[in-house]
């Protein structure tokens, strides 16, 4: 059991952290390198987590308070008295209720500005209402100091969970050039489990700032393959939900809907959903990206068959990176940027991650921490584990055989069913828990983790944010100046940049490969960006897939026109899952962390904790798809030898709000998890035409990807028609591809693309370029899809232009 502890408080313990105020980094880079605090381990006293100082003109108390709760401590030393409301942890001992610690509250009548009138909610200081509470200092100092409380009881209480040890949780901060520069093996500087960069940490501070002031949310995205998305747990116990369960109900209480998204996919990779820019992943503040088993240098989205060749063998980093750099270049408006892995992955990632922050004002951060030398503390044996913090033991096992094997037995401890008290049961037997728990996939102890680096790197940057905003009300900057918030400016300047930065042997060698390739074998076009596909790097993209996770509903089926769609299978119950995990319990007298981050005091009280608490009474229900009106007179899709295939049920987003693959016919119910492959499907085509509604396209760029089978497993039978329409129906483009991918005419074995490719063809996914017309006009388009010929052709995405250079 960890008990709840004191660490050393204020500067000292920050600095721990490698925590420095902003606008004093520079002073203190020496050589290019922050000169953090030395790592090492804190020695706490053994009195548990006290309540905060009071606020210099005290709020009156919530008729939520406890009226028990203890006068404030001195917060100015290292010790505290114990506060009476420790539970006894006798046998039968009766627990006092959790006491409230965070204060702040507001009754007054707020005026608001019309937030969504003004570009990315940037309100210029003089559209404020005077009763608003960006006008009230009085308000602005109570509430920046419970928060800044708020955060640092947090950060104090990661620690404590994993047994005081502030080194597992260092943040340093480089120069760009030492970010370029730092070696494969990682970490530079020694022990650091997060690394960024001043001026990268300063603008996620700001970041998060313009979230408060602009009462706006704050969205995290997880992206990568079946690791990051945590399979063998289940969903909830994956990092970015771990990270979501402290650092959501801290964000609440400033004010800000905070949003974590679990958009990594199984077996596959990052590309298919690069290439729908935010189509699929949605807007971002924050992207985590965690794909190097199926993108690493040798080895290009899963498929070991199909390697670009002369490329990624020849030992240049440079040639190896670019899915990554493809990633990157998705977002409209470019969010902080975090690579969850050592710096080897692909070739050297941080190599190209420091070179675009160099040249393009990006902000990056790698969080590295659980790989090789930033692992968790060495467990010697079960007794020796017995004695570590739960959220340490058995994760770094020593070799003895018998302790792996038991290390082994409780990596996952998840679960797929629990009988529900109406009786509800699914129609399959019910796993003891769910699969994919293999040597491959980390544990819930290493996403535990995981998602407390992310927490604590995400929080000292909130805690940055309202440092600044205390610093300009101080000043009698009421409200805060526009330069010191807003952010529409910084979205465009960067992203100018990222268009003007060099695509050559990054993302324009992918884009080669996956459109170029089969018809230029002797890259005539590689790095073309006027008759190759290169621009598509700098192009502004939107997308629509069958796949799931994706956000805002941006499915094949929303965009088809002309077609009946039809009613989907429905999850087979709607009410509230109540379960707890082993991950889920804090015994008690431990640190409960969310406890601390919704404002209690953090005590654990044994049984499921706060976190668990929190993912059960998340979930929203789903709402019932209906059939829009006039729709019977449609024909249907399975008349056209179309069908659906859908492999998730639910409204799967990756988010914890919604609930996704509650099917009573799988054999893991509560696994939870989002990610799955779907389409639209023709079996022994052809097929009717399809037509899908794209809306405004602009730059004259349409592309699909889709996993076909020749008329013959081993011949090269395949063709479709794809047409490119105005929205007078006019044909715009029309172009027939004719070829089985993985075949030997266009697309052969040494181009052919994408996860899960087979040399024979039975089972290859690729992307098919459709329209590449630089000096085409924007305007509203269609794209028509008909199978002429195939065995089995998958259309899985449909990707267009919106808007770049």
């Amino acid at each position: 059991m960890t008990s709840l502890l004191i660490l050393k408080r204020g500067d000292d313990f920050m600095e721990s952290l490698g925590y420095v105020k902003l606008g004093e980094e520079v002073e203190r880079i020496q050589g290019d390198t922050l000169d953090t605090a030395a790592d090492k381990r804190l020695d706490p006293p053994t009195s548990p987590l006290p309540p905060p100082s009071s606020p210099t003109s005290p709020a009156p108390p919530s008729s939520t308070d406890s009226p028990d709760a203890p006068d404030a401590p001195n917060t100015d030393t290292d010790t505290v008295p114990d506060t009476p409301n420790t539970p006894d942890t006798t046998p039968d001992a009766p627990l006092p209720e959790p006491v409230k610690l965070f204060k702040f509250y507001d009754d007054a009548s707020r005026s608001r500005p019309d937030y969504s009138s003004f570009p990315s909610r940037d309100v210029p200081s003089s559209s404020f209402p005077d009763t608003s509470w960006q006008n009230d200092a009085v308000y602005l100092n109570h509430f920046i100091q419970e928060g800044v409380e708020l955060i640092d009881r947090t950060l104090q209480a990661i620690v404590s969970e994993y047994g005081g040890d502030a080194s597992l949780f260092k943040t340093s901060k480089v120069s760009e050039s030492d970010f370029a520069s730092m070696p494969k093996d990682f970490p530079q500087p020694p022990g650091a489990q997060t690394v960024t960069t001043p001026s990268s940490f300063q603008a996620l501070s700001r970041r998060i700032l313009h979230a408060i002031v602009s009462e706006s949310s704050f969205t995290v995205v997880m992206a990568g393959h079946s690791s990051a998305a945590g399979h063998g747990n289940n969903f909830r116990q994956s990092a970015i939900m771990q990270f979501e369960a402290a650092a959501r109900p801290l964000f609440k209480l400033l004010g800000v809907d905070l949003v974590a998204k679990n958009m990594a996919m199984g077996s596959f990779g990052t590309v298919q959903s690069s290439l729908a820019g935010e189509g699929v992943y949605g807007k971002a503040d924050v992207v985590v990206w965690d794909s190097s088993m199926t993108e690493n240098a040798q080895n290009f989205a899963g498929d070991k068959i199909h390697k670009l060749e002369g490329f990624g063998k020849t030992g240049k980093e440079d040639e190896k990176l670019g899915l990554v750099d493809l990633f990157w270049r998705s977002w409209d408006e470019p969010p902080h940027m975090i690579l969850a892995e050592q710096c080897s992955v692909r070739g050297n990632v941080c190599k190209d991650l420091g070179n675009l922050a160099i040249n393009t004002g990006a902000d990056i951060a790698v969080l590295a921490g659980g790989w090789g030398e930033l692992s968790l503390p060495l467990t010697k044996d079960v007794e020796h584990g017995m004695t570590l913090p739960k959220s340490v033991a058995f994760e770094n096992c020593d070799d003895d055989i018998n302790l792996k094997e038991f290390c082994k037995s409780v990596k996952c401890e998840g679960l797929c069913w629990l009988d529900r008290d109406d009786g509800t049961k699914p129609n399959l037997k019910q796993l003891a828990e769910p699969k994919g728990c293999v040597s491959w996939h980390p544990g819930w102890r290493f996403h535990k983790y995981r998602g407390r680096l992310l927490t604590q790197y995400i929080l000292m940057a909130a805690r940055a944010a309202l440092e600044k905003l205390q610093e300009e009300t101080d000043a009698g900057e009421i409200p805060i100046s526009d330069e010191d918030w807003h952010m529409s400016s910084y979205y465009s300047e960067v992203r100018a940049k990222i268009n003007a930065f060099p695509v050559e042997q990054r993302c324009s060698t992918m884009m080669w490969f996956l459109f170029d390739a089969p018809n230029d074998p002797e890259k005539n076009l590689l790095g073309d960006e006027e008759k190759g596909h290169a621009r598509i790097c700098k192009l502004l993209r939107r997308g629509i897939t069958g796949y799931t996770p994706v956000a805002d509903n941006n499915t094949l089926l929303s965009r088809l026109v002309g077609v009946q769609i039809p009613e989907l299978k429905q999850e087979f119950y709607t009410e509230p899952d109540d379960y707890t995990l082993e991950s889920d319990i804090v015994e008690i007298g431990a640190v409960d962390v969310v406890s601390v981050a919704s404002g209690f005091d953090g005590v654990g009280r044994g049984g499921k904790g706060f976190g668990g608490k929190v993912a059960s009474a998340a979930a929203k229900l789903t709402p019932t798809r209906q059939l829009a009106q006039g729709q019977s007179e449609l024909p249907k899709l399975a008349d056209m030898g179309w069908q659906v295939i859908r492999t998730r049920v639910g409204e799967c987003d990756g988010t914890s709000s919604t609930r996704c693959n509650r099917d009573a016919d799988t054999n893991c119910v509560l696994y939870g998890h989002h990610d799955g492959e779907g389409g639209l499907l023709v079996e022994g085509g052809p097929s009717e035409e399809l037509e899908f509604d794209l809306g405004l396209v602009t730059g004259g760029w349409v592309a699909f990807w889709g996993r076909a089978n020749g008329v013959k497993n081993n011949d090269n039978e395949f063709k479709i028609k794809a047409t490119v329409v105005d929205r007078n129906g006019e044909v715009v483009h029309e172009q027939i591809i004719e070829t089985a991918l993985g075949g030997e005419a266009k697309q052969s074995k040494k181009y052919g693309g994408g996860a899960g490719g087979a040399p024979d063809g039975k089972a290859s996914k690729s992307a098919f370029p459709v329209w590449n017309d630089p000096e085409a006009e924007t305007g509203e388009y269609s794209l028509r899809i008909k199978v002429l010929k195939a065995d089995m052709f998958l259309l899985t995405h449909v990707y267009w232009s919106v808007g770049g250079v």
